[in-house]
Parts: C-alpha cells; structure tokens; sequence
C-alpha cells in the first residue's frame, strides 16, 4: 500500500479549527497529504463533524485541494490499484484524486464520465450518494473500473501517476464538490480476492448501498 487516508480517523488530522492542514498517509508510506499553497494562497478544505473530510466546489482560484508530500506509484508502465469512497454534492467537473507529475487526471467525474489518467468510459454518478470507487490496472494493457461490487468493461490500460492530488487535478484545477471518506492506492493490480476484500471493507464501514 502506498497511500492510505481514513476522515474516521481524527489522530490522523492537523486542523486549524475546521480546516486541514496536513492529513496523514496511514499506509506506513509517509505520504501525507498537506494544504496546496497554489497561488500563494492556502487551499484547505474542511473536516466536518462526523470525522468526514468536505472539500468544496470553487473556482481554479478558489480550489481546496490537498497534494501528496512526495511521488509514489511511479509513472507510465506501473500497475497500480486505487479505491476511493466518496460522495458528490454537485454535477460538476470533479477530480477525486489528481496527478502532481503529469497533464491527465487520475480520477476525474464529468457529468457522466469517469476518466482514469487519460482513458474515459460513460459511467454516470449521480449527486448525493456515496460510492466506493476503485481502478486496477497492470500499467500496460488492462484497466478494470468498479463501482460498489459492479464492475465495468475493462478497457486499454491508462498511465500510473506520479504523486496524488486530492480533490483537484494536477494544475490545482477541477475542485471536488462531495465528501472524501477514505482513499486506498497500491502499487500492483490487486487480486480478485484482495479486491473484492478492499471494496467489501468501505461499503460496510461507510454504509454504501
């Protein structure tokens, strides 16, 4: 595991009142997530009461994203696997998890599109549900979403990424309207098993249906 955050985790937060200035890595990593500095402003989003990180919509000047304190995963050709549960609040462009070291998104929402580095598939969100998301891939050839239990067509494999934005892209752009509720990466494609172990584990803890 290379990057593990968990909102029901208060130790894990440094906050000034209700906004987050650093969110650590639970994964043993030491890849924390600190406040975007992007501008010359803070950008933090807030930690709501029920130990749930809330990263609000904005402009590309207002963004709220948290960025990783170092690369991981490593770049093109890495297998990687991803699992995000969270919930929009509004139709916009979301980016879940942006990459510092690159122009693509890593996980990127349009009204109903699910983009993972720079491979797009239909697959509709709608507001106001949480989901646990994730994404394994062998870095070549095959990258298989999933949605709760469901998975979707696999498609050509979509570049690993560099490092980890959360809640805006690469460029601090694309702020995440919704709640982040725990974010799990690796740096291989997980087994079915472990798969279905990592997805089976956020839908009970966070009462996805």
């Amino acid at each position: 595991m290379t990057l593990w955050v968990d909102a029901a985790d208060a130790s894990t937060f440094t906050l000034t009142g209700a906004l987050v200035e650093q969110w650590n890595d639970k994964s043993g990593a030491g890849h924390h997530l600190t406040k975007s500095t992007f501008g010359g402003f803070d950008r933090r989003p807030t930690k709501t009461g029920n130990s749930v990180v809330y990263v609000t919509d904005g402009n590309n000047n207002n963004n709220k994203g948290l960025v990783s304190t170092e690369a991981f995963l490593g770049l093109v050709g890495n297998a990687y696997s991803y699992y995000v549960c969270w919930k929009r609040t509004a139709d916009n462009d979301d980016y879940v998890i942006g990459n510092t070291g690159a122009i693509y998104a890593y996980l990127q929402y349009t009204l109903d599109r699910w983009i993972v580095g720079d491979n797009s598939a239909v697959v509709a969100m709608a507001a106001g549900a949480a989901k646990v998301k994730s994404a394994r891939s062998d870095g070549l050839t095959e990258l298989v979403r999933q949605t709760n239990l469901t998975a979707h067509a696999s498609t050509a494999a979509a570049a690993g990424f560099s490092g980890a934005t959360i809640g805006c892209s690469n460029t601090y752009a694309g702020p995440l309207a919704g709640t982040i509720y725990e974010v799990m990466c690796y740096s291989a494609r997980l087994t079915d098993a472990q798969n279905l172990q990592n997805v089976s584990y956020l839908m009970n803890r966070w009462g996805v249906a």
